[in-house]
């Protein structure tokens, strides 16, 4: 990542409403098939495989820009991907296309191996584990989108969080919000190709 940006729009949402159609375009084509199959993510000794959900949330998906929302603004966030496309040409990723992916593999794995059918409810330490396991891979696939992303952008909206003390945690809506924006403040810092070439054919020149 080379840049963060935090776009305050607040109730100011309407300018990109007319790029919905191109956002929506970039959105489905990040989405994936929800109908995956447990026994696609457990290995033979019945654990997950976490290089292959990773894999299967994020196939290879070359975006420019990653775009940190409040769950609620994800018809912004489409929006903005397609005003961002139309005038610049740059590819957004989406975040809130993975969280219902999550979610979706949470119910599987509790279903199968957390509920106790003799008492009709799930295992509190089966689900804790479960749970703590799969947004643990989930955030370290966000964190490395984040990575390679050229910036990051987060939607400043009433929905999302007060970023006026981004250290508390109470003012956080979002856990996933919080997360994305400390990972942008600690993330390593990469210079673009084309900015790199851009400076040494300015000092190429300067030495004519």
């Amino acid at each position: 990542m080379y840049r963060g940006f935090n776009l305050n729009i607040g109730n100011e949402t309407h300018h990109y409403d007319s790029f919905k159609t191109e956002g929506l375009a970039i959105y489905e084509n990040q989405k994936i098939n929800v109908n995956t199959i447990l026994d696609n993510y457990i290995r033979s000794d019945e654990k997950l495989d976490a290089t292959k959900i990773i894999a299967d949330w994020f196939p290879e998906i070359k975006s420019d820009i990653f775009i940190s929302h409040s769950h609620k603004d994800e018809k912004l966030a489409i929006s903005l991907a397609g005003w961002l496309k139309a005038n610049f040409g740059l590819t957004s990723f989406i975040h809130s296309c993975v969280w219902g992916y999550s979610d979706k593999l949470l119910e599987t794995l509790d279903n199968e191996y957390c509920w106790k059918e003799k008492s009709k409810t799930y295992s509190y330490e089966k689900r804790n584990k479960s749970t703590t396991h799969v947004h643990m891979m989930l955030s370290m696939a966000l964190s490395n989108m984040i990575d390679k992303c050229e910036c990051l952008i987060f939607l400043n909206t009433p929905s999302a969080i007060d970023t006026n003390d981004i250290n508390n945690s109470s003012e956080t809506n979002s856990p996933w919000i919080y997360s994305e924006i400390v990972t942008s403040n600690i993330i390593r810092i990469q210079t673009p190709p084309r900015q790199i070439r851009a400076q040494i054919e300015a000092l190429e020149e300067a030495k004519m």
